[in-house]
């Protein structure tokens, strides 16, 4: 298989997306937005983490996109971002499914 320079940025962003996804508590939050928006203090609760940890785990999907924010009042809401998880998705399955 040849790989061009466009499936290799292809390759590595989703290389990156793996590794993002890879820490089970960031994975957890994704799965726990896929059913609702949610605050940080619900989200760090639900877990069981401290509330920094919560924070540093949101702001990592959130400098990946796969999280959204809104603020209402004092609370910072967070949604997943489904074009951006869709995206990172499809792209896998076209390297592990399609290409067959």
């Amino acid at each position: 298989m040849k790989c061009c320079k466009n499936d290799a940025q292809k390759i590595q962003k989703s290389l990156d997306f793996l590794k993002v996804i890879n820490e089970s508590n960031r994975l957890k939050i994704l799965c726990l937005l896929k059913k609702d928006s949610l605050c940080a203090c619900d989200i760090w609760t639900a877990l069981g983490i401290p509330q920094n940890l919560a924070s540093h785990h949101l702001r990592i999907l959130q400098e990946f996109d796969l999280i959204d924010s809104q603020r209402d009042g004092r609370k910072i809401i967070y949604s997943s971002n489904r074009k951006i998880i869709m995206k990172h998705t499809s792209a896998l399955h076209q390297f592990l499914i399609t290409d067959l």
